[in-house]
């Protein structure tokens, strides 16, 4: 599914191709010049080995990939076992590994060993569900982040301080003082500065998002687009997407949004097939609303999730196509948006439909546009990503496009190669289905 297919598209203007001057007229309004290029550094100003923003790596990891606790390391990995796991998960191509909750401080060991970096937690057991919650004052909390932190600042392979409790609540005054006080001492402590991200659960709007996000440098609330039910109704995924992005402004500074797709419950017999296509999606479709990070939720070994290994293994072959110095990556993170593309609908749904959702209070269903495209300049080529949020296929026609000699790579699925000669390109994007095309001038010699 995922195998990289060398196409060589050519996109030519042949006069004898054309039955009129007319025609010929026309296309000559589709210009050449500047398709190719952009004013950008493309990241070339950050650091390579260190993770956005900090430097101009993606981030893409997976919570637990060694088990939640120290039981779950005995109960499914020997240590010979997880060694070789861990080597298998670098030679993927995934560089960070955390979150690990109880794990974290052996993970450094880990993250050294294999030469990856972590999302380390910190924090303190504060019990805010329970009737008797633990009562700290700010100082006292500060003071015992503050030591944690202190602990290990000096350690460059953590990359983010991801900070425990989970699910802080903005409208219970304890627990808002409590993430004050604890990001306080945090950014007190590390003379890096690295980000800080506490998790925010999957019903979170935009409105709770600010209202906790505004303490942080990182939002990532659960995308758990099947824990929601919504396993076949998936632009659920475009709503999460929107609520990190509405936070976002509405603090009114940049922070670090991140895709949070789920991994952790088994799909009914009959969706098994279903998994790769849903990956891709949840991949490459929360690039295009806006990700600038992908961490899943999770690799621990859980009794009856025996669909663990295909749903990683999906990752595993998306990880190529996203990660490295000329991966999607970049491409998102650093290339320069263009508007000179259309997608115009043959066939198929126009809209996707989010129907209503209690956890969320989303109260009447939203309709969004079926397909999205994202259209990048990055380091002299042009990249197009269409992703259909619609859980029927679609036919559909990309126009647009120069009337020169193109050289296109698509990024995902084998294809034949095929010639055009009028500036569009045909496509079908089967239910979630995803396209993706690296474009390049063609040698018109060959």
């Amino acid at each position: 599914m995922t195998k990289k297919a060398s196409l060589k598209i050519l996109f030519a203007a042949i006069v004898g191709c054309f039955s009129s001057g007319e025609a010929v007229a026309a296309a000559g309004e589709v210009k050449a010049e500047g398709f190719f290029e952009a004013d950008s550094d493309f990241g070339a100003s950050l650091p390579a080995d260190k993770i956005y923003p900090m430097g101009s790596e993606f981030l893409f990891t997976f919570f637990s990939i060694g088990g939640g606790t120290p039981d779950d390391m005995e109960a499914f990995f020997p240590e010979e076992e997880y060694q070789a796991y861990l080597k298998e998960f670098k030679d993927a191509g995934f560089t960070v590994i955390g979150p690990g909750y109880e794990l974290d401080p052996r993970l450094l060991q880990d993250a050294e060993d294999h030469d990856m970096k972590l999302l380390y937690s910190v924090g303190l057991q504060m019990n805010f569900h329970s009737k008797e919650p633990r009562v700290l004052s700010s100082e006292e909390i500060k003071e015992q982040v503050g030591e944690q932190v202190k602990a290990v600042a000096d350690n460059d392979r953590i990359a983010i301080w991801y900070l425990k409790p989970e699910e802080l609540r903005h409208w219970r005054k304890n627990e808002m003082e409590y993430l004050k006080a604890a990001t306080e001492a945090i950014r007190e402590n590390d003379p890096q500065g690295r980000p800080i991200w506490f998790y925010e659960p999957n019903h979170r709007s935009a409105k709770s998002l600010s209202a906790t996000s505004q303490y942080t440098d990182v939002i990532g609330k659960g995308m758990y687009t099947n824990g929601a039910g919504k396993h076949h109704e998936r632009v659920w995924n475009r709503w999460s997407m929107d609520q990190e992005k509405l936070a976002e402004e509405t603090i009114g500074r940049d922070l670090l949004v991140l895709s949070m797709p789920g991994m952790y419950r088994q799909p009914a017999e009959e969706d098994l097939e279903l998994i790769p296509a849903w990956v891709t999606y949840d991949v490459f479709g929360s690039m295009v609303d806006g990700a600038e990070g992908i961490v899943v939720f999770s690799l621990r070994r859980r009794p009856n999730f025996d669909a663990v290994d295909q749903y990683y293994d999906t990752y595993k072959e998306l990880a190529p196509i996203v990660l490295g110095e000329d991966g999607l990556g970049q491409v998102f993170l650093f290339g320069v948006d263009r508007d000179d593309l259309a997608v115009d609908i043959v066939s198929g749904p126009e809209t996707a439909v989010l129907e209503s959702y209690r956890g969320a209070r989303v109260t009447e269903p939203i309709e969004y546009p079926s397909i999205t495209i994202a259209n990048k300049v990055y380091k002299g080529k042009r990249y197009v990503v269409l992703v259909n949020s619609a859980n029927e296929s679609i036919d559909a026609v990309l126009s647009g496009l120069p009337y020169m000699q193109i050289e296109v790579d698509e990024l995902l699925d084998d294809a034949e190669s095929y010639r055009v000669f009028e500036g569009d390109i045909h496509l079908t994007l089967p239910p979630y289905g995803v396209k993706i095309y690296e474009m390049a001038p063609a040698d018109a010699s060959l």
